[in-house]
């Protein structure tokens, strides 16, 4: 797993490590140079890819099979505006 040592701040990240431990020691370099806490350490979550799923917007409904409609304003638009009008 990466770290990311960031900018309590901004939030902008400072620099990307291997180890936990090279994070946390650039860390506390860079908050002995500004004087205060500053910089934290965060773990980099690995991307996982989502699993795709086609729709038909036409009726809402689901193509692998499911038939509850993803978002019920679709199916009838103007049930759900609160005045009818779009």
């Amino acid at each position: 797993m990466r770290y990311q040592v960031y900018d309590r701040k901004t939030g902008d990240v400072v620099g990307t490590y291997e180890t936990r431990r090279r994070a946390t020691r650039r860390a506390d370099r860079l908050d002995n140079e500004y004087g205060a806490y500053r910089y934290g350490v965060r773990p980099v979550l690995p991307m996982v890819p989502v699993p795709y799923v086609e729709t038909d917007i036409g009726n809402g409904l689901r193509i692998d099979g499911a038939t509850k409609p993803l978002n019920p304003s679709v199916l009838n638009p103007l049930a759900f505006s609160g005045t009818g009008v779009l």
